[in-house]
C-alpha cells in the first residue's frame, strides 16, 4: 500500500495471494489502524494469534489470519512511502528479530525502487515538457522568420525597387530644368527616408532597443502599446 498525495490515505497498489479485488482500495491512515500507526512511527508491527494490542490503540486488533507483519516502506532518506503487509494464511513458526530485519531491508529496497521509479517518471515528464517547449519555440522562430521575410519583401524591397525604377527613369530622360530636377530629387529623398525608416522598423522588431535598455517587461509593454496604436 502506498500513500496518496494527501498523505491521509493508503492505496492498495499490489496484491499477491489474496483477492485481486482489493487492488485500488483506499485505507485511511488514522493511528487507530495498524497501517496508520506503522506509517506514522516508521516501525514494523508483528501481530500474532487472534487478538493483540498494538501501540497507540487501546482496543484489541482482531485479525482474520494467524499472523501478520506490517512493515514501513522507507526510502533512502527514511521517509515512509507506504506499508508492506505480509499475512500468513496458516499457522507458521514465529519470526525472529533477524527474520524481521531481513524483511525490513527488503521492504526498504522496494521503497527505494519505487522512489527511483517516481523520480524517473518525473524526469520523463519534464523531458516531454522541455521537448514540447523547444518545439513551440522553434515554431515561433519559424513564424517570426516568415513575418520578417514578408515585411522585407512587401515593405522594404518594394520601396527600394520603386526608388531604383525612379532613378532609372531619371537617367533615361533628357536633363530636366532645375525646378523639375529639384522636385524629382525631393521625391527620391523622401523614398530613401521611407526605406531607412522601414529598415529601422524591421530591425526594431527583431531586437527592440528598449529590450537592452529596460528589460523584457518594458519591451513587452511597448510592443503591446505599439500594436494598439496600429489597430486604432
Amino acid at each position: 500500500m502506498l500513500s496518496d498525495q494527501s498523505g491521509r490515505n493508503l492505496l492498495v497498489r499490489a496484491v499477491y495471494g489474496q483477492d485481486p479485488g482489493l487492488l485500488g482500495n483506499v485505507v485511511r491512515t488514522s493511528e487507530s489502524s495498524v497501517a496508520g500507526w506503522v506509517l506514522k512511527h516508521r516501525q514494523h508491527l508483528y501481530l500474532i494469534d487472534q487478538a493483540d494490542d498494538f501501540p497507540g490503540d487501546e482496543r484489541s486488533y482482531t485479525k482474520l489470519v494467524p499472523s501478520s507483519l506490517v512493515l514501513p516502506l522507507l526510502n533512502a532518506k527514511g521517509k515512509a512511502l507506504g506499508v508492506l503487509s505480509l499475512n500468513a494464511t496458516e499457522a507458521m513458526p514465529r519470526l525472529t528479530a533477524e527474520d524481521i530485519d531481513v524483511l525490513q531491508a527488503m521492504a526498504n529496497l522496494v521503497a527505494v525502487a519505487l522512489n527511483d521509479a517516481a523520480i524517473y517518471r518525473a524526469l520523463e515528464m519534464k523531458d516531454r515538457q522541455l521537448q514540447a517547449a523547444a518545439t513551440h519555440i522553434m515554431k515561433a522562430q519559424e513564424e517570426e522568420r516568415k513575418r520578417v521575410a514578408y515585411d522585407i519583401h512587401d515593405g522594404l524591397a518594394q520601396m527600394i525597387a520603386g526608388t531604383h525604377q525612379r532613378l532609372q527613369a531619371y537617367r533615361s530622360h533628357p536633363w530636366p530644368t532645375l525646378p523639375e530636377a529639384i522636385g524629382d530629387l525631393d521625391k527620391l529623398e523622401h523614398q530613401l527616408r521611407q526605406c531607412v525608416d522601414e529598415v529601422r522598423r524591421v530591425i526594431g522588431y527583431l531586437r527592440p532597443s528598449i529590450l537592452d535598455d529596460y528589460g523584457l517587461e518594458s519591451a513587452l509593454r511597448q510592443f503591446l502599446s505599439d500594436r494598439q496604436e496600429e489597430m486604432g
